[in-house]
């Protein structure tokens, strides 16, 4: 018997029926239904089930046999599904509720051919790289690794950050600027994109590093193997600055040093064999459609 999990964040109202139809089809597999505690206690009294579902908590995690995690929301709640799989391999899939999607797959009129497809049986598995955040204080915890990026960033609007990089104990550069973004391959269409980063296919192995509103204008995006090392310390005139591990975020004081890795264990993402990376930047980026009528 599979085991399905379902985890969402924020509910609307308009989506309740859509909602229902993902739980209603994983019931009539005859599969085992587990339930986010949050999404359960929000959808009280108007989802229903043909019997109580087992609820499970972010802070426990998953049971490591759980074949699915559905995430229902936008890529903010796919990212934090990282966190609820660990290092238990089990592969995400998105059901879109948000806006642009990148991760979250599903659209809400493609529910049912997906929910066939899975249940058929007719997927694939991608292997996702991750990337962790050491200091000196762990001051992440568990929730150092992220499946977008690392950043670094100021949080007065006109305080410079003086970004120091190392990467395997070689000298790279001293940016001066808003921050620094450090990105997977997943996550060079995300906020690395829009500070002019590359895109990566999802299978390089490998960082992009991306200066935020860089002081000097010849300093662009690099392209760096993912078994680096990276070294980062960072220095403002400022009391403190900003780290964000994906959603995750915390303050540090001038001076403050990283160490930036990819994770030791990947994170699996459900595709669908009539899908692609390609097919995805076609669609959510407008590839090749004419605007200019």
């Amino acid at each position: 018997m599979k085991m399905i999990a379902v985890f969402g964040k924020e509910i609307h109202d308009e989506y309740f029926e859509f909602y229902q139809k993902i739980i209603r089809r994983i019931e009539a597999e005859g599969c085992c239904l587990l339930v986010d505690e949050g999404f359960y206690k929000k959808t009280y009294g108007t989802i229903t089930y043909a019997q109580e579902p087992i609820l499970y908590s972010t802070l426990k995690g998953l049971p490591k046999e759980t074949s699915f995690l559905f995430s229902i929301g936008g890529d903010g709640t796919f990212l934090d599904s990282v966190h609820l799989v660990g290092n238990k391999k089990i592969p995400v899939l998105g059901f879109n509720f948000g806006r642009m999607g990148f991760l979250s797959v599903v659209q809400i009129d493609k529910i049912d051919n997906v929910l066939n497809a899975i249940f058929d049986n007719q997927y694939a598995i991608e292997e996702r790289s991750l990337i962790t955040l050491q200091d000196e204080n762990n001051t992440f915890g568990n929730m150092n690794v992220g499946l977008n990026e690392v950043c670094f960033s100021r949080k007065e609007p006109y305080s410079l950050l003086t970004i120091n990089v190392w990467v395997d104990g070689l000298f790279l550069n001293r940016y001066w600027g808003d921050g620094l973004i450090i990105a997977t391959p997943t996550g060079s269409t995300a906020y690395s994109l829009s500070c002019a980063g590359p895109i990566l296919c999802p299978d390089v192995k490998s960082f992009v590093l991306s200066p935020i509103a860089s002081h000097n204008l010849t300093v662009g995006s690099i392209v760096i193997p993912d078994s680096s090392m990276i070294k980062v310390v960072v220095e403002c005139r400022e009391k403190e600055f900003c780290v964000n591990v994906d959603s995750s975020s915390s303050d540090f004081k001038s001076g403050s040093k990283f160490i930036v890795t990819k994770n030791k264990y990947d994170f699996n993402i459900v595709r669908l064999l009539n899908d692609n990376f390609f097919n995805t930047i076609r669609e959510k980026l407008s590839w090749g459609i004419d605007v200019r009528n």
